[in-house]
């Protein structure tokens, strides 16, 4: 974001997107780390110092507008310079867990879209005596930068704090199997779905299970009678079984409406699918 002054442009303020995302807690406060770049315009002399910065960090949802999460002081005295001076910086910016955990819910998996927002005190400088400047008009001068974060980052910053957990398991599939595989189609046609995120695109992602699971069902329905159990016509019955309740809640959320369908649903479904073919199949 830009800082003006009397209509020029003296400095910039910009979130560093290649830093890290640290974050830490107290008793009732957590301190978000985060990493800036401060540009600062060259001037052939010395005309203005800034020695008061206040940045708020606010949470942008589509949904919701714009809520403040965090707020800090940036403690760095900045004046203009005949040369360029590009520093990196880290603010510490302040709230508490529980504004952490309703932005997490909020964001529900989505994009990490913040905005920062910087009012700073500028004082005038003036010659003085003795190769001194004087301090003179105070202005104030405010800016505002939208900027996403790399959910990774934003993620483990917040899971070394303790105020979040994730869990992520992969499940690698071969390629050397049948290129037209129906079953591994409809994994990735889902996976693809899920990725365009919103309600539409994870009721898509269950739209694209459940036709195969409905097939499966019918080309290899489940066994009336148990097998012996710990036999491996056992192992397979409970997998067919799985893949049918699996199946009746595809069912269900394909026929609800889009608002409905949350992303925890999606996410079941997905995951669900992709562990039952590894499984099935090993």
């Amino acid at each position: 974001m830009d800082i003006q002054l009397q209509s020029r442009r003296i400095a910039a303020i910009r979130f560093r997107a290649e830093g890290q995302i640290a974050a830490t807690r107290g008793f009732d406060i957590v301190a978000i780390q985060l990493p800036l770049r401060i540009e600062l315009e060259v001037e052939p002399s010395s005309t203005w110092l800034c020695d008061q910065i206040d940045l708020d960090l606010f949470a942008v949802i589509p949904t919701h507008g714009e809520s403040l999460l965090a707020s800090g002081r940036l403690h760095m005295v900045l004046e203009s310079r005949k040369s360029r001076y590009d520093p990196e910086t880290t603010v510490e910016l302040r709230c508490t867990p529980a504004a952490i955990a309703a932005y997490e819910g909020m964001r529900d998996g989505g994009p990490v879209d913040l905005r920062l927002k910087v009012n700073a005190r500028v004082h005038e400088l003036e010659p003085g005596s003795a190769h001194r400047k004087m301090l003179c008009v105070t202005q104030t001068a405010w800016g505002q930068e939208d900027f996403r974060v790399d959910t990774a980052k934003w993620t483990r910053g917040l899971m070394n704090a303790g105020l979040a957990a994730s869990v992520l398991v992969e499940i690698p599939f071969p390629l050397h199997s049948d290129p037209h595989d129906p079953a591994l189609e409809a994994l990735t046609n889902a996976f693809a779905s899920f990725q365009n995120g919103a309600a539409t695109g994870w009721k898509a992602c269950i739209g694209d299970i459940r036709p195969y699971l409905e097939h499966w069902t019918k080309v290899e329905p489940t066994p009336p009678q148990q097998p012996p159990k710990g036999s491996a016509a056992d192992r397979k019955f409970k997998l067919l079984r799985y893949r049918d309740a699996l199946y009746q809640c595809c069912h269900y959320w394909v026929h609800e409406a889009a608002s409905e369908t949350s992303r925890n649903d999606a996410v079941l479904a997905l995951g669900s699918f992709a562990a039952l073919l590894k499984a099935y199949r090993s």
